[in-house]
C-alpha cells in the first residue's frame, strides 16, 4: 500500500475527543478518507493545518477497524489559501468547490500501488487552480468558471458546434438555448420542439455559448471576466452540471450563500 499521499482537504468531522476524519482529493483526482490522530487535540500547530482547502502531505497506514479509510502517522502543510478566509463570499465559494468535488470524485483504491488510473486527474487540477485563483481574484464568475472547467475535463461539456435537435451548425446572431437533457444547445428553429427550455433565457443562452468557448480556449491562469459578464449564467450551468451527474441542486448546502 502507498504510505504517503498528498491532497486537498475537502471535508472534516470530529472523531472522539482529539481526532478528525478528513477527506482529501488526491493528485489523481480521487477521494481518500483519512483518520487524523490528534487532529483536534492539544497539538495546536498540527490541527491548524487541517482546514478546508489546505494542501496536505500525509504519511498513512492501514486502519484495521475500517478498510474504507487509512490512518495518519504524520502530516504537514504544503499550501493554504489564506486570503479566502478574509472574505465571506470567497469562503462560501471555497465551501461550494469542496461540496462539488466531494460529490463527483471517485474513491481511491489504496491497493493501486502506482496510482495508475488517472481518469479523474482533471478534478484535482481544476480544484487546485480554482483555490489558487480565489486568492488573487474577485468572486464574480469563479463559480461558473470552475463548473465549466470541470465539465470540460470530465468529458461532459455541452456540445457547441451544432444544434442538439436538428444537427445543423449555428448561425451567428441567432438565439441559442442550453438544453441539459440533450447535452448541448438548441437553435431558435428547434426551440418550440423542446418543452424543457424556458423562453426567458434566450439572451442567456447566447452569453453562455460564448463563455463556454472561452472556457475551452483560455487557460485558468489567463482567464479574465469582462465588465459585461452576466453572473446569472452561473445558475444555468449549475443546473446543467447537476443534470449530468444526477445530483439534486438543493443538496448543496453552500449554494444558498452564493446567490
Amino acid at each position: 500500500m502507498i504510505n504517503r499521499i498528498e491532497g486537498i482537504l475537502i471535508s472534516k468531522i470530529p472523531f472522539q475527543e482529539k481526532h478528525i476524519i478528513g477527506k482529501l482529493i488526491l493528485r489523481n483526482g480521487k477521494r481518500a478518507t483519512v483518520l487524523f490522530y490528534g487532529g483536534r487535540g492539544s497539538l495546536k500547530k498540527k490541527s491548524s493545518y487541517l482546514d478546508l482547502g489546505h494542501m496536505i502531505k500525509v504519511e498513512v497506514a492501514p486502519y484495521k477497524r475500517d478498510s474504507s479509510m487509512v490512518k495518519s502517522k504524520e502530516w504537514s502543510l504544503v499550501w493554504a489559501p489564506h486570503k479566502v478566509r478574509s472574505s465571506i463570499k470567497l469562503f462560501f465559494l471555497l465551501c461550494f468547490f469542496m461540496e462539488v468535488v466531494d460529490k463527483i470524485a471517485p474513491c481511491h483504491d489504496f491497493e493501486d500501488e502506482d496510482f495508475s488510473d488517472l481518469s479523474s486527474q482533471g478534478i484535482f487540477r481544476v480544484l487546485s487552480n480554482a483555490l489558487y485563483f480565489l486568492e488573487n481574484r474577485e468572486a464574480r464568475g469563479q463559480m461558473v468558471l470552475f463548473l465549466g472547467k470541470l465539465l470540460l475535463h470530465q468529458g461532459l461539456f455541452p456540445r457547441r458546434d451544432i444544434c442538439c435537435f436538428c444537427g445543423r451548425p449555428f448561425s451567428e446572431g441567432n438565439a441559442l438555448f442550453l438544453v441539459p437533457d440533450h447535452g448541448g444547445f438548441s437553435c431558435v428553429l428547434c426551440f418550440d420542439r423542446s418543452e424543457k427550455v424556458d423562453r426567458d433565457i434566450e439572451h442567456e443562452g447566447v452569453v453562455m455559448h460564448c463563455f463556454l468557448g472561452d472556457v475551452v480556449e483560455i487557460e485558468y491562469k489567463n482567464f479574465h471576466f469582462s465588465e459585461s459578464f452576466n453572473a446569472s449564467i452561473s445558475q444555468s450551468l449549475f443546473h446543467y452540471f447537476c443534470y449530468q451527474y444526477q445530483l439534486r441542486p438543493e443538496s448543496f448546502k453552500s449554494l444558498k450563500h452564493l446567490n
